[in-house]
């Protein structure tokens, strides 16, 4: 649930991989909330705390294509 951090681990990945001349970074499922939500899944600032996490990567690298899987609770 620390999404500062995962959010800074995620962007510097990212920053690695392009530095690296990857055309393609795979992150791993929930690395933008972590594995340890449980029942925050089904709170919305979880939900909104993501969006917002995910909205900044958009951001700060839309030179490159996205395929993202979020958990969204309909």
């Amino acid at each position: 649930m620390d999404f500062d951090c995962n959010l800074n681990n995620i962007k510097e990945s990212i920053t690695q991989a392009k530095q690296a001349g990857a055309v393609i970074r795979l992150g791993p499922e929930l690395e933008i909330t972590g594995y340890g939500c449980e029942d925050h899944f089904l709170e919305l600032d979880t939900i909104n705390h993501g969006s917002v996490s995910l909205f900044v990567i958009f951001l700060d690298f839309h030179d490159l294509v996205f395929v993202c899987m979020v958990f969204l609770r309909c």
